[in-house]
């Protein structure tokens, strides 16, 4: 992250959206990225709550799997909550999001496997139901809040009608994928007598 300049030993920011200089930071203002400020309504500020609240989301659904004895869910669900840190400070730092494997599967993997899940799991794609119980009712929940953050993600990064960070909406919606992928092995299990 850049370094925030200074004048008289006192941070400089500068408004993005006048190109004002400011000696001191407004509170209805924040940073998009070293000195620059932007209004806290901006959509990539709006995606980084987005981002936040997801990570929260996913902490949910850990503690849900752990408290039922999912061990290995929990893990899981923390593989890919550490994705979505790792697409806050790519976000943040104006870094390339990572495309490592999720779930140990590669992105092709996961876009076809969450597409057939006839083949995949055996099951039909899985309506919720409340009688699911609650872990693949959670796990659902989780995946409409990666869907939501994807779409602010789409839109904190349409210029002219094209996508300036197509990486980090792809990753956005494998995760996507991987939760859906979750929930419906989560129901598969339930389906065939398994623990909910």
């Amino acid at each position: 992250m850049a370094e925030v300049p200074r004048q008289n030993g006192r941070p400089v920011f500068l408004e993005a959206a006048t190109g004002r200089t400011l000696l001191e930071k407004p509170e209805e203002l924040t940073h998009l990225h070293g000195n620059v400020l932007v209004p806290k309504t901006h959509p990539r500020i709006a995606l980084r709550g987005k981002l936040d609240s997801l990570s929260a989301g996913f902490l949910e659904t850990e503690v849900l799997a752990d408290e039922r004895g999912e061990k290995k869910l929990a893990e899981e669900l923390e593989e890919l909550r550490s994705a979505v840190l790792a697409l806050i400070r790519a976000e943040v730092l104006e870094e390339p999001a990572e495309q490592t494997p999720l779930l140990g599967l590669t992105s092709a993997q996961i876009r076809q496997q969450s597409h057939d899940i006839k083949h995949t799991l055996g099951i039909d794609h899985p309506m919720p139901d409340y009688r699911m119980g609650s872990l693949p009712i959670a796990l659902n929940t989780l995946r409409t809040l990666v869907r939501e953050t994807e779409l602010a993600a789409a839109a904190a990064f349409e210029e002219n009608g094209s996508c300036t960070r197509p990486d980090m909406v792809e990753r956005l919606n494998r995760l996507s994928s991987c939760v859906y992928i979750l929930y419906c092995r989560k129901v598969a299990g339930c389906a065939k007598g398994g623990a909910e």
